[in-house]
């Protein structure tokens, strides 16, 4: 099969010499069409969307599976002639995405691992729905659907721990055991909504705001220290792409990304 190339969002044309590309993983919506309204970055963006959007075909595998397609997406579009090349670019990508895009980031990290492509690099941005144009409104309300129920059956990818004891974890809601094994996350910056989200019953609590109280939205159960940096973004985790706060969300990405780049100077 000949994986098709992650989207342009950002051409490498506009941005400053030596900078890491950054690829963003759609949300649970499927869609990647928030990324493709933020300000310039001032660096190469791409962008991948659910390619079973339209057809609403299932992930019989899940998240793994899909992380799997979308590895070798990547893989493809750095091999591509119109990536940029400056030297070690080609062995340096950022990856990142928008709450259930994050969580696919993170899988396709650890592939990418196994993969020996070195100096993987991913963001995560737990921050979820975007509003998609209105005629895709019921495919994306499917694909939010079923990316519910893959977050229920996923594993979360396995690195190295200080013990060995199994640790019990929280992402969105839902939990897991996650066995500890060799291997290491990459550095990750969390850029982290400081609203929670209204809800039409008093005292009613979002189910993406259960770890909103912690610093790192309970990231430190699953492997301490995980979470090298966490940047507070004003709005609520489904406002965040909103036209009147693109600029501010746009800015803190940026800052992700600095900070990451940093990381690798």
């Amino acid at each position: 099969m000949l994986h098709p190339l992650c989207e342009v969002v950002q051409y490498p044309q506009h941005a400053v010499p030596g900078t890491t590309p950054l690829i963003l993983i759609h949300d649970g919506g499927g869609t990647s069409f928030a990324y493709h309204c933020l300000d310039p970055l001032r660096r190469p963006v791409y962008a991948i969307a659910n390619p079973h959007f339209h057809s609403g075909a299932p992930w019989p595998g899940g998240i793994r599976e899909m992380a799997e397609l979308y590895v070798a997406m990547v893989r493809r579009t750095v091999d591509s002639d119109d990536f940029p090349d400056d030297g070690a670019a080609r062995a340096r990508v950022f990856l990142g995405g928008w709450s259930f895009g994050g969580m696919l980031a993170l899988e396709m990290a650890r592939l990418l691992e196994d993969y020996e492509t070195a100096n993987r690099k991913f963001g995560e941005m737990l921050v979820d729905d975007e509003d998609p144009p209105r005629k895709n409104v019921l495919l994306a309300r499917q694909a939010m659907t079923a990316a519910v129920e893959m977050i229920q059956s996923w594993e979360l990818p396995q690195w190295s721990w200080q013990d060995d004891k199994p640790a019990e974890v929280g992402v969105n809601g839902y939990s897991a055991t996650v066995p500890r094994v060799p291997g290491g996350p990459p550095p990750t910056v969390l850029l982290k909504a400081t609203d929670g989200v209204p809800t039409k019953v008093a005292g009613e609590v979002s189910r993406v705001d259960l770890f909103r109280d912690q610093r790192d939205l309970g990231w430190g159960k699953y492997h301490p220290g995980f979470v090298g940096e966490v940047l507070d973004v004003e709005g609520h985790h489904y406002g965040l792409f909103e036209w009147a706060r693109l600029t501010a969300t746009t800015n803190k990405i940026k800052e992700a990304c600095e900070l990451l780049q940093k990381k690798r100077a």
